[in-house]
């Protein structure tokens, strides 16, 4: 009889040992999948941040109007641009921003430095 408790308690053991090693790897993979999922939050926060800067930063051309000081001519002599920032968005700094416009095969550029529009011929439009 004292034979077979023996050969239990040597069952009873080897079982705690199996049950020990598999308490510990699933703490490792606790651990990792926690450690990974920090990782990934801080590089989803870190992309969402940028996202967010990029979508508010801009500005919302809401009117384009042509004009012509001759009443009599239907050539468009001048062009009024309104522009404004869009929501969210940092206030608009014109300063060494280019606009380029395209009729047909005649582009303009309008080029701002230090607040003020630079005078520019380019392909027949006058842009200052």
């Amino acid at each position: 009889m004292k034979q077979g408790y023996d050969k239990k308690a040597e069952i009873i053991i080897g079982m705690l040992v199996v049950q020990i090693a598999a308490v510990m790897f699933a703490a490792l993979v606790v651990y990792f999948i926690v450690e990974n999922v920090s990782l990934t939050k801080d590089a989803a926060i870190s992309t969402q941040d940028a996202a967010l800067k990029t979508a508010k930063t801009g500005f919302l051309v809401s009117e384009i109007t042509g004009f012509s000081i001759d009443q009599n001519s239907s050539d468009a002599e001048g062009m009024i641009m309104t522009v404004s920032p869009l929501p969210g968005s940092d206030p608009i700094k014109l300063n060494n921003t280019l606009i380029y416009i395209q009729i047909g095969n005649r582009t303009a550029r309008l080029n701002f430095r230090n607040g003020s529009l630079e005078k520019d011929m380019t392909d027949g439009f006058y842009t200052g």
